[in-house]
């Protein structure tokens, strides 16, 4: 579907949609800290915020930011 989108408007902007990407993370990844730096990297307005929270669920669970 996104690639027929891509080729028939390619100035159509795709993005993500963080419920739908978290309810797919939460059912491998469950806890509370993974949560909250999920939505910590989520609402990040920088880069920099960004990586800390990525760093720091790579730290807590490596596996769950491969999947990120």
């Amino acid at each position: 579907m996104t690639e027929a989108i891509s080729y028939e408007v390619p100035w159509a902007v795709n993005r993500k949609c963080c419920r739908h990407i978290y309810s797919n993370f939460r059912g491998q990844f469950s806890g509370i800290m993974l949560r909250q730096l999920f939505w910590q990297a989520a609402r990040s307005y920088s880069e920099r915020l960004f990586k800390e929270s990525m760093a720091r669920i790579k730290e807590l669970k490596p596996a769950a930011h491969e999947w990120l």
